[in-house]
């Protein structure tokens, strides 16, 4: 997921999103892969 679509699911500010973002990858519930545009966030997943 890109910021720009976790802002339209949110109605959330760029600012906002980029908090709840990092802060969901700081908590290890999303893996965050890129930079800058190319920034993605998926969801971690762990495996058995």
């Amino acid at each position: 997921m890109q910021k720009g679509h976790y802002i339209s699911i949110t109605k959330t500010s760029r600012a906002t999103a980029t908090r709840d973002l990092t802060d969901l990858v700081q908590k290890g519930a999303l893996a965050k892969t890129g930079t800058l545009k190319h920034t993605r966030y998926y969801l971690k997943i762990e495996t058995d």
